[in-house]
């Protein structure tokens, strides 16, 4: 497995093809959800830094919560978010409470994956499969509102959450 600290210094402009990462110092579910996007995006070029580390070459960002003990989820996502607005983030982690969940929702995360539950991985798979469709219209001009099937996608992801959260607080 290639692991990576720091992006590329420079991708060709002619190239389109679509740029996951994966933000994971857990060689095993790195490498793990590596093979996983591979298996179904093919077409991806898929890269895992073992390092808290944002690089603003991505079209999507699988993010981990823990570093070694320290919660850096929404850390990162206000660095990518600053970096690239328009990237889709996934935050993963098989301990997310409540409050980083919440806070994650509302600084633009796009979906949450729990690594306790691969079977989940579907519904993450789609909104990606979904959001980079919607890349390569957009990319190749074929489109006028670009995310909208996304942002279905995402609703009905974000409506599943609340249900498990609200299940979970009971």
């Amino acid at each position: 497995m290639l692991l990576k600290k720091h992006a590329p210094a420079q991708v060709s402009s002619k190239d389109h093809t679509p740029r996951i990462g994966i933000i994971d110092d857990d060689p095993i579910a790195a490498g793990c959800m590596r093979a996983r996007l591979l298996q179904n995006f093919s077409n991806c070029s898929v890269t895992v830094y073992d390092e808290p580390v944002v690089t603003p070459m991505l079209d999507v960002y699988f993010v981990d919560n823990d570093f070694n003990g320290q919660s850096m989820a929404t850390t990162l996502l206000r660095e990518i978010r600053e970096l690239n607005p328009n990237a889709l983030v996934v935050a993963m982690s098989s301990t997310l409470e409540q409050p980083t969940l919440l806070a994650l929702m509302n600084g633009g995360c796009n979906a949450v994956y729990d690594k306790n539950k691969p079977q989940d991985c579907e519904a993450v798979f789609e909104v990606i499969g979904n959001y980079l469709s919607v890349l390569q219209r957009l990319r190749s001009g074929h489109t006028r509102n670009p995310f909208s099937g996304v942002v279905l996608s995402l609703r009905e992801l974000l409506n599943e959450w609340n249900q498990r959260l609200s299940k979970n607080s009971l």
